[in-house]
């Protein structure tokens, strides 16, 4: 009497990676991120409402929109989703800079540099966009942190909001969840799906339409350019540059004819380069032949 043969095992990369991994992923992170978010904001309620029990909801909002209740903010979400993205990639027991999209791009280094700057138009899109969506948050706080942020903080927050979420956030969405998705789902499609998640983590609807488009253009950077580095570039100009741009014109009390002027030779080159980095992806400079995301 023979033995029977044993069934093959399962690949554990299937229990490992792919779009629910992705998906659970993503819960996971939204949570760590939401929770410190509304963590902070608990605590710096009650730590002013002790310093100063008679002041009304209308002031405690605007303590709260301010940068001492911001920096603290972002720092705690963004290292939360950095901690659930590692994680993350330690369960897929694949190596570090290929699965995480940490790889040369490959283009040419003017190729890149044109990619970066080509930033600036889905960009704009994304601000026009958001521009005729609700918002849940109180307009005058932003402003208010622009116009009135002492320049030592107004130095920390620029850096901060451009190399926290444009590292960290493209580690996550386009390093981690886009090649998951792509395992089983056709590259567009798994641009989209991440895309939405990214936008949906914004929680604001005027700060998800900017995600949801600047997200799109920066998912298909890192299809087509097999790397994460170029979006993690983009992602922090393009954060960093926005509110440096506010800052200066608001602080300054710039014209509004010299920010114009200012911002007019910014996007000729912008569109530019636009054009010129929509051809270089169109002929998809990977001649790949996998349909996976990453993962080659």
């Amino acid at each position: 009497m023979t033995n029977a043969t044993p069934p093959p095992p399962v690949p554990s990369v299937t229990m490992r990676d792919g779009p629910l991994f992705a998906v659970l992923a993503f819960v996971v992170a939204a949570a760590v991120m939401i929770g410190s978010s509304l963590a902070v904001a608990v605590v710096a309620a009650i730590l002013y409402a002790i310093a100063d029990p008679n002041q009304g909801p209308a002031a405690l909002t605007a303590k709260l929109q301010g940068i001492s209740v911001l920096l603290p903010t972002l720092f705690l979400s963004q290292i939360g989703l950095l901690v659930v993205t590692l994680v993350a990639w330690r369960l897929t027991r694949k190596p570090f800079r290929s699965r995480l999209g940490l790889t040369r791009p490959r283009v040419t280094a003017f190729q890149g540099v044109a990619i970066v700057l080509a930033g600036g138009v889905p960009f704009a899109v994304a601000i026009l966009a958001a521009s005729v969506m609700p918002t849940f948050s109180d307009p005058e706080g932003i402003l208010s942190l622009w116009a009135n942020t002492p320049l030592p903080l107004a130095i920390v927050w620029v850096v901060m909001i451009g190399v926290l979420p444009g590292c960290i956030e493209e580690l996550a969405f386009r390093g981690l969840l886009q090649p998951a998705f792509a395992q089983r789902l056709r590259p567009w499609l798994a641009i989209l799906v991440t895309t939405i998640l990214f936008a949906l983590l914004h929680v604001d609807p005027a700060a998800m339409a900017v995600a949801f488009v600047l997200g799109l253009w920066l998912g298909w950077i890192a299809w087509r350019t097999g790397s994460i580095l170029l979006g993690i570039a983009t992602h922090l100009v393009v954060n960093s540059g926005w509110n440096a741009g506010q800052m200066i014109a608001r602080q300054l009390d710039l014209a509004e004819e010299t920010v114009v002027t200012a911002l007019a030779p910014i996007a000729i080159i912008s569109l530019a380069a636009f054009v010129y980095a929509v051809v270089v992806l169109v002929r998809d400079p990977m001649r790949r032949t996998d349909a996976a995301i990453g993962t080659s």
